[in-house]
């Protein structure tokens, strides 16, 4: 006949066998919360660079003059964003032209392209935001 006592206890290997499911779990969930973190990062980094893009770019469109072919900018931003640097660079848009010349108008069509740069970890990170500005009126 088996003591009452020796049934009620856990054997040694099966409280092994629990405390390795429990280390593998709480393994997982660390690793999860390391990833949900690392991504965090990541996109907030991603979710500042646009919004300097954006404000980059709106402080271009209200200055109409420096919209020109050619124009070429750098710079980098302060405080809080000092490790994020832009760069503004104006160029003709090819398909807009293409589009205007088969179509019989004279207009202009210029891309403008700001790129924020920042660094993540051990390497470069971007953001780029293109525009088309028209910087004539068309009249036809």
């Amino acid at each position: 006949m088996i003591d009452a006592r020796k049934r009620a206890a856990f054997t040694l290997i099966e409280v092994t066998i629990a405390l390795a499911i429990l280390a593998a779990g709480l393994t997982s969930l660390l690793v999860g919360i390391n990833a949900g973190v690392i991504f965090g990062d990541r996109d907030r980094d991603y979710s500042i660079a646009s919004f300097l893009a954006q404000e980059i770019m709106t402080e271009l469109e209200r200055d109409p003059s420096s919209i020109s072919a050619g124009f070429e900018k750098s710079g980098d931003f302060e405080d809080e964003f000092e490790r994020f640097e832009w760069r503004i660079e104006i160029v003709p848009d090819e398909n807009a032209q293409a589009l205007a010349d088969y179509a019989g108008v004279p207009f202009e069509a210029l891309k403008a392209t700001v790129t924020v740069t920042w660094q993540y970890r051990d390497r470069e990170k971007s953001y780029v935001l293109e525009e088309i500005f028209f910087p004539e009126q068309i009249t036809y």
